[in-house]
């Protein structure tokens, strides 16, 4: 079967048939063998196997029940991944019969997966669960209690993607996530963890209104009990200083060389970094210097309205790296699942179902790209976390306002940065540090990403720019980071850069602890520096690792390692880096929410707020409201 399938030949019925029946031997010794055959055979065109191997299982299965536990999964993947029951599911009520009573080891596997809930509601809510629910039994819910959950878990509104509940999320009522009534939890938790279910999302803090009221500390996040609740706390208390040492460093260096610091905060690892330096317009005094400074950026930029042809071409070269590296996976993503659900007999699925194809559609008819495949260059490989899962619409949204402010965006930094030298040269300001947050490389791909930012510093150059540019980056990797390697090929491109720390190619290299001190020296002879936010030590820990051990000693100054949000998707929920986040192939198991004052929360937004009024001493959410800041704060990506 598998040369055959090699050779462009799908199994037959009757193939399946002998499949399974191995399957069906948990001691088999070609068990494993049949169940990738089954799940994941080696065809030439894979795209149509699982729509295909769906259609079939109605005719062999009359009796669900009677499925491998593996098919059984992939089954609920499925539709926790349309968000409904595919058509070839209906036939003979295969679905209906299937939901109706899932085996406790498929429940158990539900809880460990992050689907979307609201389509498998019907599937959790067997009547062998009604029947936990309705025991009479001192420390847990009432069957009443458990009834009026019920009706209030299906009416929740599914909003924003990182609102929206998973199987995981139910599967906290059970301890451990045992589908048993004895690991039911008791009165006192199943009321915290019901609450949080159902309580309404707090309004979307990113660029809605004039104010956002500050949450208070949270008291809800994946079910977490207090000691836990407490470690991040304090794991956010040491985010906060790493963000005050990035802010510190920055401004001393101003200060120092008398130069507009650029920050680049490289999404995103080193996006955090960025939230810790203030905005353009804090840099300023009294509110009176700083429409005095807008006043004359805006006059330079009147004035200076017309550019050459030259520097209008090197933007759009700048645009098209921009969108090819960013925008074009996701899209190139988007349209593979589109086409998966047109497959499955899906096309449309979610509150913005009818704008998402809509857009898919003007995508694929684009002659700009190419046969549609996975970013990933596999076949599906499972569900995505709802935070993870690409949304066409909103990406649509996000690359015409891109594309719309590129350009402007540039010739703004430019003339902030002209103005801003001025300002310094006359002593008008101590320092000013210019943040910018974005995906300038993309380590991942290694030496196939190092053209763009060289081409940003050209193009600032072009416009007479000459500011002191630090560039942020975090790595886990103790050995020749991606980095590294960059840096050495923009030197030999002719970019006068230097690493520091852990990027140095210096012999021996430049510490990270004497940073400030080599910039100084250094400044004049070199336009870039890259460093790490924190420090070099290497402890690489994730934040599973220490969330399970309540890692205390990891938050010792000396020990801790920033790049423990190395491959987190959640912690930028709600924020302006979520966009800049790679294509995602593997589900996150961190819910993208958090309830304080009764309400949801994006975790990000949220970190986010906690952190700046850490280290800035203000509520960021009455930041940036209007004008020349407001263009600012959100074409850098910093809100």
């Amino acid at each position: 079967l598998a040369e055959a399938g090699r050779g462009g030949v799908w199994p037959t019925r009757d193939d399946l048939k002998v499949l399974i029946a191995i399957c069906q031997d948990p001691r088999g010794p070609m068990r494993e063998t049949a169940l990738t055959l089954l799940l994941s055979p080696p065809l030439a065109n894979a795209s149509g196997y699982l729509p295909w191997l769906l259609e079939q299982l109605p005719g062999i299965f009359p009796k669900p029940r009677q499925m491998p536990t593996e098919l059984l999964e992939q089954v609920l993947e499925v539709v926790g991944f349309l968000g409904s029951v595919p058509r070839a599911l209906e036939a003979g009520q295969f679905w209906s019969k299937c939901a109706r009573k899932l085996p406790p080891t498929a429940l158990r596997w539900l809880f460990g997966r992050t689907l979307p809930l609201r389509p498998l509601v019907g599937a959790l809510w067997t009547p062998a669960m009604n029947r936990w629910f309705a025991l009479k039994r001192h420390k847990g819910p009432t069957g009443r209690q458990w009834q009026l959950f019920e009706r209030r878990l299906r009416k929740v509104v599914v909003g924003e993607s990182w609102a929206t509940l998973t199987t995981m999320d139910f599967g906290k009522l059970f301890r451990k996530g045992l589908p048993s009534p004895k690991a039911l939890a008791g009165r006192s938790r199943y009321r915290r963890i019901a609450a949080a279910l159902v309580a309404a999302p707090a309004l979307q803090p990113i660029l809605r209104g004039p104010t956002f009221p500050r949450p208070s500390p949270s008291q809800y996040w994946n079910a977490c009990g207090p000691p836990t609740l407490k470690y991040m706390q304090a794991l956010f208390h040491r985010q906060g200083e790493e963000l005050l040492r990035v802010r510190d460093l920055s401004q001393r260096l101003s200060a120092r060389t008398g130069r507009v610091v650029l920050s680049c905060h490289n999404a995103t690892l080193a996006a955090a970094s960025g939230w810790g330096v203030p905005m353009i317009h804090e840099n300023f005094g009294t509110l009176e210097d700083w429409y005095r400074f807008q006043s004359a950026v805006s006059r330079s930029l009147r004035e200076n309205c017309g550019h050459s042809l030259e520097l209008h071409q090197r933007m759009e070269q700048i645009w098209g790296l921009y969108a090819s590296r960013l925008i074009q996976p996701q899209i190139q993503q988007a349209c593979w699942e589109s086409q998966l659900r047109a497959q499955l007999g899906n096309s449309a699925s979610g509150p913005d179902g009818a704008a998402d194809l809509e857009r898919l559609q003007a995508w694929e008819d684009s002659s700009s790209l190419e046969e549609m495949q996975p970013v990933a260059g596999q076949g599906w490989t499972g569900a995505v976390s709802p935070h993870q899962r690409i949304h066409p619409t909103a990406v649509a949204v996000w690359q015409e306002a891109r594309r719309a402010s590129w350009g402007s965006g540039l010739n703004l930094l430019a003339e902030i940065i002209l103005e801003g030298q001025r300002w310094l040269d006359a002593g008008e300001l101590r320092q000013l540090v210019i943040p910018w947050i974005d995906k300038f490389f993309i380590s991942s791909r290694r030496d196939r990403d190092r053209d763009f930012f060289p081409l940003i510093l050209e193009c600032l150059e072009h416009q007479g720019c000459n500011p002191l540019v630090v560039f942020w980056e975090d790595t886990s990797h103790a050995t020749f980071p991606s980095l590294k390697l960059a840096l050495r090929q923009w030197r030999e491109a002719g970019l006068a850069c230097q690493g520091i720390g852990v990027f140095s190619d210096a012999a021996p290299p430049v510490g990270r602890q004497y940073a400030e001190d080599f910039i100084v020296a250094q400044h004049l002879d070199t336009r870039c520096f890259a460093l790490r936010p924190y420090s070099d030590s290497f402890q690489p820990r994730s934040l599973e690792q220490l969330l399970e051990r309540l890692d205390y000693p990891f938050l010792n100054p000396a020990i801790y390692d920033s790049s423990w949000k190395d491959n987190l998707v959640f912690i930028y929920a709600g924020t302006q880096v979520a966009p800049l986040v790679s294509v995602q192939c593997d589900a996150e198991l961190f819910p993208a929410w958090l309830v304080a004052d009764g309400r949801k929360w994006p975790f990000g937004a949220y970190m986010r707020g906690v952190l700046r009024r850490m280290v800035l001493g203000h509520d960021e959410y009455l930041l940036a409201r209007e004008g020349l800041a407001r263009f600012c704060a959100e074409w850098a990506n910093l809100l």
